[in-house]
């Protein structure tokens, strides 16, 4: 029977939106697996990383100054909380019922803020793991930016160039993995009853009838 060999493709495409800097490899080239076949233009998402790096920065301050806070509100309550004590015991001995109570008030107006400062510091926590989260994401877009082939193969197709702006999702390159080479062929029913997978067969080239390649049935 007759048939056409081909290879296992492989496209790689843009993960985001940008401006092509350079191709690497021209069609017929071999890549091996890992090698930089393009760069895409980041200075766009480098300047809103350092932004994020600053945000964090800020972010970090605000929690040990909520955290002094806290050190601060705790020394008030613990003074107002011992303040109401010793006002009870000399209830009826010369301290009046008003102080008394005039204390306890104190006491939980320094409870309540104590209560703020620990809601800020869990809000300036909250800044920190969102900037850096922001900064992890912007990283991985600057790291996404420089496409790598994903295993060994020839350029079949250079499918952009530098100066390209291309949306997410363009592919760039396609490779074919000459490690997965494979033939079609189409034979008629009569024929394919006698045929199993895993059988041996022969594969002679129209270009090269002296030579016969070596092959096995994979799939009927």
């Amino acid at each position: 029977g007759n048939g056409r060999i081909e290879a296992e493709e492989t496209h790689v495409a843009t993960k985001y939106p940008g401006r092509v800097i350079e191709v690497v490899p021209e069609e017929g080239d071999f890549v091996k697996e890992g090698q930089i076949i393009a760069r895409i233009e980041v200075q766009d998402i480098e300047a809103q990383r350092t932004g994020a790096k600053a945000k964090l920065a800020a972010a970090k301050n605000a929690v040990v100054q909520a955290q002094a806070e806290i050190t601060h509100r705790e020394a008030e309550l613990e003074l107002a909380e011992a303040e109401v004590k010793s006002a009870q015991s000399l209830v009826g001995t010369g301290v009046s019922r008003e102080l008394f109570e005039k204390r306890k008030a104190t006491a939980k107006t320094a409870q309540a803020a104590l209560n703020v400062s620990k809601a800020g510091l869990s809000a300036a926590e909250n800044q920190v793991e969102m900037a850096q989260a922001e900064i992890d994401r912007l990283s991985i877009m600057i790291e996404d930016a420089v496409l790598k082939a994903p295993m060994s193969g020839r350029v079949q197709y250079r499918l952009a160039e530098a100066g390209e702006v291309l949306s997410a999702g363009t592919r760039v390159i396609t490779i074919l993995d000459l490690e997965n080479v494979y033939m079609t062929v189409f034979l008629p029913a009569g024929d394919i009853g006698k045929i199993r997978v895993g059988s041996e067969a022969r594969i002679v080239l129209d270009a090269l009838p002296d030579i016969v390649i070596p092959a096995s049935v994979s799939f009927i």
